[in-house]
């Protein structure tokens, strides 16, 4: 058995689009004029108590430059914050849309095979640390680069020494940051495996809960989600104080030059403006600083998402082929030859158009997803309408061959919607009924409650001759050609197995081969 597998998805890159690049441009500019901003603000400061040291007030040049700088760095943050927050929206977006793409492109047994739990911990906590991640990350980056630099340079001028110490400031930070970024990273990478086991663990037990209280679980199971939340717990405690300990350095940084700024100010006979300029600078600096902590606590969280999905979307997807060949829409014939005996003990298989037959196979959901052309595996030869599926196109594939069985795909909402998956144009209520009437369908209609009955995720609240019905009626609105069923007829109620007897389209109907018959 072999089943043909093609490589992954590469993963969207963040600005890879001139959108993108250009929203990068905009945080440089409102950057750069928030550093001018801060500068502005420096000098208005030493303006206004120079000032009054002279002439006793202060000048109305100080006031407009101290408002201004105010009134600019108040309306940088949000508009930082919302570029920064399109920027990461958009990407995550396209994030979204590779992951989907992605799991459509997948064979059915690998995505059945993921625990329910990582995939949504993977939709949710993961797409979250990275918008978190750009959104406040790269503002916050592109913020310190271009005031963290406006800050040293208007300290200098206030005096050298002071600038000295503002750049040995910001230099000890970086360095203490970069030295962090390995231990918090495995630190993130823990809390993120510990959050995925609890997720899974609840995930895989919610649905089941009541039957496992009937089996006397109840106790056993409450001790393994203590357990669980137990090692969540510990490595959120490590995580959270490694990064908020990141976080706390640049304010006791700065806590320490203001006593060494005051310190050597009075000792050299520097003037109250000089020191109120020199502090408000320091002030200014320790704000690009800290959010330089806080966008690097939150960058590694993107990092550490961005590798899982990067792992996820590598994984091999399925290869279908797919010609450009079409089939007719009208009765079709098979042909099977399965000398490598992948699907059961039949070597050869032949069913004409509009004839009925049973084929025994060893697996049969894995062989009607290949029959369909749904999966691919080169140890078979399958023809649908004289053609080799491999020739045949996606389209004409998915429109001509319908598979009947006890689980098909089923979406939270209305009958109506769920009859109609797949159909490229969604007829009206009228046509809807008149085409299930002339198949004889109505009463399987109504038993489910009309079109406008509500259906629960995953049709849970639905019974197996529920479920069957669906699928019977989905097949009679697409019209297709060939018909392949998995149940056996004593699970089909009886309109729906008239349905089958009498229909034109070719019915292969798949057994479990027996033992005996398959060895």
């Amino acid at each position: 058995m072999s089943m043909a597998q093609g490589q992954g998805i590469a993963v969207p890159q963040p600005f890879a689009t001139s959108r993108q690049r250009a929203r990068l441009a905009g945080l440089v500019v409102i950057a750069l004029a928030q550093a001018l901003a801060m500068a502005a603000g420096a000098v208005g400061t030493r303006m206004a108590f120079a000032g009054l040291e002279r002439l006793g007030a202060v000048p109305a040049t100080a006031l407009g430059l101290i408002a201004g700088a105010g009134l600019v760095i108040a309306l940088s943050r949000p508009a930082l914050r919302l570029v920064g927050e399109r920027m990461s929206l958009d990407y995550v977006a396209d994030l979204r849309h590779a992951l989907l793409d992605h799991s459509m492109q997948s064979a059915p047994e690998a995505i059945a095979g993921r625990r329910r739990g990582y995939l949504v911990l993977r939709i949710s906590g993961d797409m979250t640390a990275l918008r978190e991640g750009l959104a406040r990350g790269i503002p916050a980056i592109v913020q310190a680069a271009a005031m963290v630099p406006a800050a040293v340079l208007v300290l200098t001028l206030i005096a050298p020494r002071f600038g000295l110490v503002a750049g040995g400031l910001a230099l000890a930070s970086v360095a203490v940051l970069l030295l962090s970024l390995q231990p918090l990273a495995r630190a993130d990478d823990a809390l993120r495996r510990d959050r995925g086991r609890v997720a899974a663990a609840l995930a895989e037990r919610m649905p089941i809960a009541p039957e496992l209280a009937l089996m006397g679980r109840r106790r056993a199971e409450m001790q393994l989600i203590d357990r669980l939340s137990g090692m969540l717990r510990k490595s959120a405690l490590s995580r959270i104080g490694r990064g908020e300990m990141l976080r706390a350095l640049p304010e006791a940084l700065s806590g320490l030059a203001a006593a060494a700024f005051l310190w050597d100010g009075a000792r050299r006979g520097l003037t109250a403006a000089d020191l109120a300029a020199a502090l408000a600078a320091l002030g200014l600096l320790m704000l690009p600083l800290r959010d330089l902590m806080q966008a690097a606590d939150r960058l590694v969280a993107c990092r550490t998402a961005y590798v899982k999905l990067r792992r996820a979307l590598g994984r091999p997807v399925a290869d279908l082929g797919g010609g450009t060949r079409r089939v007719a829409r009208r009765p079709l014939a098979i042909d099977l030859r399965d000398e490598a005996g992948a699907l059961g003990p039949i070597r050869e298989f032949r069913l004409g158009p509009g004839q009925t037959g049973t084929l025994p196979v060893g697996d049969p959901r894995r062989a009607a997803l290949i029959i369909a052309g749904r999966q691919r595996d080169d140890a078979c030869e399958v023809a649908i309408g004289q053609q080799p599926i491999g020739l045949l196109s996606r389209g004409s594939l998915r429109r001509s061959v319908a598979v009947i069985r006890k689980d098909p795909p089923v979406l939270r909402g209305s009958l109506r919607r769920n009859l109609t998956l797949g159909s490229l144009r969604r007829p009206g209520d009228g046509e809807l009924r008149q085409r299930l009437s002339e198949a004889g369908l109505c009463d399987a209609l109504e038993r489910l409650g009309g079109l406008d009955a509500r259906i629960a995720e995953g049709g849970r609240l639905m019974s197996d001759a529920d479920r069957i019905a669906i699928s019977v009626m989905r097949a009679a609105l697409q019209g297709a050609g060939l018909l392949i069923v998995l149940p056996g007829q004593d699970e089909f109620p009886p309109d729906l197995l008239q349905y089958l007897e009498r229909t034109q389209a070719t019915c292969l109907w798949l057994r479990l081969a027996p033992p005996a018959l398959a060895a």
